[in-house]
């Protein structure tokens, strides 16, 4: 008799395993545990929802309006995280805006290194950005260290939909990233900046001056540029 029970507990649970082989699984999942999307948007072993950072660089405040606007840059994040009112501003409370990706919840590397890599399509975005600055009329100035330029993104928070720059510096085009425009090598020219070569970046910072004009650590050059507020303008 015990032999016999083997022979048919054996027998039902091929069997049931045959008949299961059989159903086609949906690829997609319905549910999410450890992120608030199906999507994958990010490689960070954290939830990523839009108030945390990793490793931020830089900070900077809009003193054009009341309350000052603040600015950070949420470095390995590839993003800037900005909040409305930095007199308010409590612990934990997610960003009102963020530049560089295209919601709170990306952080993967965008702009024209990234979809030269093919990895992005987004070539507005932003790469291990680091240096930060506000000019008197709340524009916002992002060294774009992955990109190996400046950009700057006017009045962010006025914008509809995401933030887009309106000019570039150390690039040819929106679509240049090599260092030392025009010649993409490491030996400095008047035109380029040098922020990074492969996947390593140096941090930088801007910081303008009571006239108006821009400087800008050249990192990799070893160098201070000054932009003109003229030329900016």
């Amino acid at each position: 008799m015990k032999n016999n029970y083997i022979s048919v507990l054996t027998l039902a649970v091929f069997g049931a395993a045959s008949a299961y082989s059989q159903i086609t699984l949906s690829g997609v999942p319905e549910r999410a545990v450890g992120t608030p999307q199906l999507t994958v948007a990010s490689t960070n072993p954290n939830l990523v929802e839009g108030r945390e950072f990793d490793v931020p660089e830089g900070v900077a405040l809009d003193n054009s309006v009341s309350p000052p606007r603040l600015y950070v840059s949420d470095y390995l994040n590839n993003r800037v995280l900005a909040w409305k009112n930095a007199a308010t501003f409590t612990t934990g409370q997610t960003a009102d805006l963020v530049i560089g990706q295209p919601d709170l919840k990306t952080t993967f590397p965008a702009g024209p290194s990234a979809v030269a890599q093919k990895t992005s399509t987004y070539t507005t975005g932003l790469t291990l950005p680091s240096g930060l600055a506000v000019d008197r009329n709340g524009n916002l100035y992002v060294a774009d260290g992955g990109n190996n330029r400046v950009l700057r993104y006017p009045a962010p928070f006025s914008q509809t939909g995401i933030p887009f720059p309106d000019l570039y510096i150390g690039q040819a085009s929106i679509a240049g990233y090599q260092p030392n425009y025009p010649n993409g090598t490491q030996a400095p020219t008047a035109q380029g900046l040098f922020f990074s070569s492969g996947s390593t970046a140096l941090p930088s910072s801007l910081a303008f001056d009571s006239s108006g004009n821009l400087w800008v650590l050249d990192s990799g050059n070893a160098r201070i540029l000054r932009f003109n507020a003229s030329s900016l303008a």
